[in-house]
Order: structure tokens, then C-alpha cells, then sequence
């Protein structure tokens, strides 16, 4: 099971994902996400994967996905929550990944965007 809460607040769009993103959940984060950077021109996306326990290819890709989208619209994505787990090293191993900036928080990211 994959929660995800979604916020845009100070011209960036928070993404917090809790559980399991595989390709089983893959579609919500698709639909919830993806769709939301497509419509509204998304810049800057604060991803936040501290809760998120698990994740496989198709969850990898589908975080691809939200880079391409992310890049066609000449944004950033920040991350956070690598620290200390499965899911980190994961992400972190992906060479298409390795273009997140990592954060420590997000309101890092809130210092970092509106300089």
C-alpha cells in the first residue's frame, strides 16, 4: 500500500510518500503526481521518501518519470529521507536518480528556493 500527501505551498510541490511504491502502487503515484506536474507546470518538487519502506523497478522508473517531467518543465527535485535504508541506497544506486539534490529536510528546500 502506497500513501501519499501532497502539498504545494511557496511555488514548490511537496510529495510525501508512505509505505510501498512498487508495480502495484505505481499507478496512484502516477496519477496523483505525475499528473499534477503535467497540468500545473511543476518547477520544483520536494520529494520526501522517509516513510517509504520498499520500492522496486517499476517504482524506480516511475520516479524517472517525475524527473523527465520535472526537467522538461527546467525544474529541481530535492530529496530527503535517504538516510540509513533500503529504499536510499536504492535511489542513490540509480544513475538517472544521482540529479536529486539531496536535502536534509524540507525546509531546506524552502531556504534553498525562495533566496
Amino acid at each position: 500500500m502506497l500513501e501519499i500527501d501532497i502539498e504545494f505551498r511557496k511555488g514548490i510541490f511537496f510529495v510525501r510518500l508512505n509505505g510501498i511504491l512498487n508495480n502495484e502502487t505505481k499507478f496512484k503515484l502516477n496519477n496523483e503526481v505525475t499528473k499534477t506536474i503535467s497540468l500545473n507546470g511543476i518547477k520544483y518538487l520536494m520529494l520526501n521518501v522517509e516513510n517509504l519502506y520498499y520500492i522496486d523497478e517499476e517504482g524506480i522508473e516511475s520516479l524517472e518519470l517525475i524527473d523527465k517531467l520535472i526537467n522538461n518543465n527546467y525544474g529541481i527535485i530535492y530529496i530527503s529521507g535517504l538516510e540509513n535504508n533500503l529504499v536510499g541506497k536504492r535511489i542513490k544506486s540509480n544513475k538517472c536518480l544521482n540529479k536529486f539534490k539531496q536535502v536534509n529536510s524540507e525546509l531546506d528546500v524552502l531556504h534553498l528556493v525562495n533566496m
